[in-house]
């Protein structure tokens, strides 16, 4: 139990059922043990060898609303990459070339709405 033959580590499914109002039940390789939400995963690996990874399957409803957040997630970090970069576009643009700067790090932080050390932070970026 555990390591597989090739010596990597297995995979286990833990299926995840709600029992009552605050009560769950985790299963895992025909054993069982019950506790609150917050326990599940801790529960599930107690139920299987310590060097087996334990992938939790909730119930159809929660693994839903578990992907739709998993999905709103990576695209917020998307967005605040872009935005980021589009900051450092607008910096960069107001401040011009590094040897000729155009405008002050205060004067583009006023006109962005950030403050200048926020400014010189975005510069350096553009700098790497």
């Amino acid at each position: 139990m555990g390591l597989s033959a090739q010596g990597q580590r297995r995979t286990v499914e833990a299926v995840v059922a709600k029992t009552g109002l605050g009560e769950w039940t985790v299963t895992v390789e025909g054993k069982s043990a019950a506790g609150r939400l917050r326990e599940i995963a801790d529960l599930a690996e107690t139920l299987v060898a310590p060097d087996a990874i334990v992938t939790l399957v909730w119930p159809a409803d929660l693994a839903d609303h578990l992907a739709q957040v998993a999905l709103n997630d990576a695209a917020y970090a998307r967005a605040q990459q872009e935005a980021t970069a589009a900051r450092v576009a607008l910096a960069a643009y107001l401040r011009g070339p590094v040897d000729d700067p155009h405008e002050t790090v205060a004067d583009i932080g006023s006109v962005m709405g950030l403050s200048h050390q926020r400014v010189s932070a975005l510069l350096q970026l553009r700098d790497q």
